[in-house]
């Protein structure tokens, strides 16, 4: 899939986005906690190289201990947990930060090189590099004989 093929999602994750914002606005407290939203779940960017796949999330304040990262075929998942803060003897009055769980799903627009995958998490930015398959260039034989 082309950087203009995942253009066209963009606008989708924007509305997304704003739905949330909206069911906040409406339901206080309560919406982080609704099934059907996407709260809780990374921003993440995917884009194609000449040589690899490319896949950056959105992770503050987790280390490479919360996060699991793997790829089967064409199917990379992120999971991780954000664990939520103390908050014993308190009332919160307004609660907007992640915590718990969290799983995205990607399907590549290719397969990859899984031997060859690399994720770094810094700065709570986790970076994915998933190099494609190498395909089989042609070349020209030449024909010996007497």
């Amino acid at each position: 899939m082309s950087a203009r093929d995942w253009e066209s999602v963009l606008p989708f994750n924007e509305f997304r986005r704003e739905m949330d914002r909206v069911i906040d606005n409406f339901v206080g407290g309560v919406g982080p906690h609704l099934p059907f939203r996407g709260y809780g779940q990374p921003a993440l960017d995917v884009w194609e190289s000449p040589d690899a796949l490319h896949v950056e999330a959105d992770l503050p304040g987790l280390t490479m201990n919360d996060v699991t990262v793997q790829v089967v075929g064409t199917e990379l998942s992120v999971k991780g947990c954000w664990s939520p803060p103390q908050s014993d003897n308190v009332t919160y009055h307004r609660r907007e930060r992640r915590h718990g769980d969290f799983a995205r799903m990607v399907t590549l627009p290719q397969d990859v090189d899984t031997n060859a995958v690399n994720a770094v998490l810094k700065n709570g930015l986790l970076c994915i590099v998933l190099p494609k398959l190498s395909t089989a260039k042609g070349r020209k034989i030449p024909v010996q004989g007497d």
